[in-house]
């Protein structure tokens, strides 16, 4: 029974971490081509197209719009007054530093997606 009841409580928190991380966007009709597409930013993606978002998200374009998904951690519990947060674009994941000496980590206890 403990063991039901914690996989219940694992899924009902992915499941708020999944949708808290993820954006949607309706289709926008194509003047030029009469077709259906998704816009991001200024670029045109055709229904079917998967691509990586400015911010690491990881997007497509489907029947039913564009959708956008985190594919990062972000530290949520840290000393906000101490610490701060730098996200690297190239790795696509967060870094918690002190404020006053940058080189020297910040010990974070829990993250969430997004």
């Amino acid at each position: 029974m403990k063991i039901l009841l914690a996989l219940a409580v694992a899924l009902s928190v992915s499941v708020a971490l999944s949708s808290a991380a993820c954006s949607f966007k309706k289709l926008t009709l194509n003047v030029k081509t009469r077709s259906a597409v998704c816009m991001n930013n200024g670029e045109v993606h055709a229904i079917g197209d998967e691509w990586k978002g400015p911010s690491c998200e990881k997007c497509s374009c489907s029947n039913n719009g564009m959708q956008c998904c985190s594919t990062s951690r972000r530290p949520q519990n840290f000393d906000k007054e101490e610490c701060k947060m730098i996200f690297n674009k190239e790795s696509c994941s967060y870094k918690v530093v002190r404020k006053d000496d940058p080189s020297q980590e910040c010990k974070v206890t829990s993250y969430v997606l997004g």
